[in-house]
């Protein structure tokens, strides 16, 4: 960045000694259509922030939102997700709620997943709330320890009709994972 200023001045030297007078202005008229839109877009860069980009877009606040209204009919504060990405958009949006944000773990308890200590496999001893759009069984979940409790819809820019419901999962009777 330091020499763009030294640049410019040599290459505007070598332009006009060699004569490319067209090129030259060719090159100005650039600089300065550049220069214009830096200086438009700062002008209503305020207006700019206002507009909801990622939630037109993606629906995570909407996703996060929805979530929070849903797991708020319950006494149980930990949520279970999904997906890496409905992991980390819910811990965004939700910082600061009370609600304890999990990332469901096919590995098992135990086993490090992408968030090492907010994983969750069934046979953990505490109950949870899973929300998904899928059925529970998809999760190893056995029919009758899960109870759906509600469901939320969540739009976005790509399914405007998506529903996620909200089970109540209960630890299992005895242990899960045998050793």
């Amino acid at each position: 960045m330091p020499a763009f200023p030294a640049a410019s001045v040599f290459v505007t030297a070598l332009l006009l000694r060699h004569g490319y007078n067209r090129l030259l202005l060719l090159s100005t008229g650039i600089h300065v259509a550049i220069l214009a839109a830096i200086v438009g877009l700062g002008l209503v860069a305020g207006r700019l922030a206002e507009i909801p980009f990622d939630s037109r877009m993606l629906g995570w606040r909407s996703f996060a939102e929805g979530l929070s209204r849903a797991a708020s009919v319950s006494d149980v504060k930990t949520v279970v997700l999904r997906g890496n990405d409905q992991v980390s958009e819910s811990l965004y949006y939700l910082r600061d709620s009370d609600l304890d944000i999990r990332a469901f773990s096919p590995r098992g308890l135990g086993q490090a997943a992408d968030f090492e200590r907010r994983t969750w496999a069934y046979g953990d001893p505490d109950t949870v709330l899973l929300a998904t759009g899928r059925d529970p069984s998809a999760f190893g979940i056995p029919l009758g320890a899960a109870d759906k409790i509600g469901e939320f819809p969540v739009p976005s820019y790509l399914n405007p009709d998506r529903i996620y419901s909200l089970y109540r999962v209960n630890p299992p009777a005895e242990d899960a994972f045998p050793q």
